[in-house]
């Protein structure tokens, strides 16, 4: 029984030692994209895109704008602007969109123009975009189906109204259809060859809405659904409370004092062991004036404490009470740094063994940075 319960004992030890140095790789991973700088009175501005420089320059923004949620580019509105005001000229559009396009900027599309008669189209006419309340609106109570708009040109009038008609009349009407045409004609009436150039019209706007609703209906149900990985990105998606205002606000605080340099009066007790010690050390202790959501964080952080829970073991138990999947912790634990990353990343320089700081802080600290960061989220 001695041996059994020893080796059990030994087994349980292994895999928390697996546990430890897979949380260390994802850290040392996830520290890479955190910027680099210091404390204020040695900060130096850094390439925000330093984690992707063996990308091409576009790339790089792109995986940038993906991983930070930043804008890589100017907003569409703006470009708009551009162009309504003259920076923009047609021509220059034009040559970038057959730039884009490459090889294929000639090619027919349902004989509709080439690709690049169709994308620079696209660019010149602004998309408007609504809420499904709003366009069911618009198409129910305007007369959005009954005329084209007043810059529609003639020609491309008679282009759309023609083809509506050709389509019709090539159209097998017995078949199984993905229009219903059936329910168009007995709106119209039948007989086409008897309407007036405005019943044209509405139909010819009337079949394309129809074609353009089964093409949005084509996709996929799972490319328009939201992944969420971090618990407060769906909470802010559900409800609009963002939880990392109120983790920030006192995290903020605590990472200040923690990486001060003598200018604070006093020192955060046992700074020197490290972050997540030092922040059990301080927030154990009872404190009738805390705030509502922080009322039970003293007694959790006690039993932190009288167990010897480490800040490894301390992130694996909130992995487990949070529900992350196991195949998505290092997504979580990367966009978690990343949540406060100018201070993740300035803990993560001074960790590292500058030799430029005059209080160093011990080796582990973003991890117990990390660790605390979960227990208030949670």
């Amino acid at each position: 029984m001695a041996a059994l319960a020893k080796n059990a004992q030994t087994a349980v030890s292994t895999e928390k030692d697996v546990a430890a140095i897979e949380l260390q790789y994802i850290i040392e991973h996830a520290a890479h994209l955190l910027p680099a700088q210091g404390p204020i009175e040695v900060f130096v501005h850094h390439n925000t895109l330093h984690a992707f420089e063996t990308q091409s320059f576009h790339d790089a923004v792109k995986s940038g704008s993906d991983r930070y949620h930043a804008e890589p580019y100017l907003l569409e509105a703006e470009y708009r602007r551009l162009y309504a005001a003259g920076r923009i000229t047609d021509h220059e559009l034009e040559i970038a969109v057959q730039d884009d396009l490459g090889e294929y900027r000639n090619d027919e599309i349902n004989g509709l123009g080439t690709r690049t008669e169709i994308r620079f189209a696209m660019l010149r006419h602004s998309i408007h975009i609504g809420p499904d309340a709003e366009l069911r609106w618009i198409v129910a109570e305007t007369d959005a189906l009954d005329r084209f708009c007043e810059k529609a040109t003639e020609i491309n009038r008679t282009r759309i109204t023609m083809a509506a008609q050709k389509w019709l009349q090539e159209s097998d009407r017995t078949s199984d259809s993905r229009i219903d045409l059936n329910d168009l004609l007995t709106k119209f009436g039948g007989d086409s060859s008897k309407w007036k150039d405005s019943k044209r019209e509405s139909f010819s706007l009337h079949l394309l809405w129809r074609i353009c609703l089964n093409g949005v209906r084509s996709f996929p149900a799972s490319a328009q659904q939201a992944s969420f990985v971090r618990p407060r990105d769906l909470l802010l998606h559900a409800t609009g409370e963002d939880i990392d205002r109120n983790v920030h606000e006192l995290l903020i605080r605590f990472c200040a004092a923690y990486v001060d340099q003598g200018y604070s009066d006093w020192i955060l007790p046992n700074r020197n062991q490290g972050f997540y010690e030092s922040f059990l050390a301080l927030y154990s202790l009872p404190s009738s004036g805390s705030e509502r959501w922080l009322r039970q964080l003293s007694e959790e952080l006690r039993v932190l404490s009288k167990e010897n829970t480490s800040a490894a073991d301390s992130i694996e138990a909130s992995l487990r009470e949070l529900g992350i999947r196991q195949e998505d912790r290092k997504e979580f634990l990367t966009q978690s740094l990343l949540a406060l990353s100018g201070w993740a990343g300035m803990i993560w320089q001074l960790e590292s063994g500058v030799d430029w700081v005059v209080h160093p802080i011990p080796k582990g600290s973003l991890i117990g940075m990390l660790a605390v960061q979960l227990i208030l989220e949670k």
